[in-house]
């Protein structure tokens, strides 16, 4: 699978990261300083998608 990095460097490989498959997976200690921040904008970024998506779709019905 070919794909793109912002950089605009193209890779042949695998896109998805351990986060992306496994989302158990710990990177940083609980109590580390820069996990809340992480977190706070992935939620952000996940919500902000969620609620664009859920507008999409009430936006544009299937037509059955």
């Amino acid at each position: 699978m070919w794909f793109e990095a912002p950089t605009g460097h193209t890779y042949l490989g695998n896109p998805y990261t351990g986060r992306d498959l496994f989302a158990s997976l710990k990177t940083q200690p609980p109590d580390h300083p820069a996990r809340q921040r992480l977190t706070d904008e992935r939620d952000h970024r996940t919500d902000t998608h969620r609620r664009q998506q859920d507008e999409w779709d009430r936006n544009n019905p299937p037509p059955f």
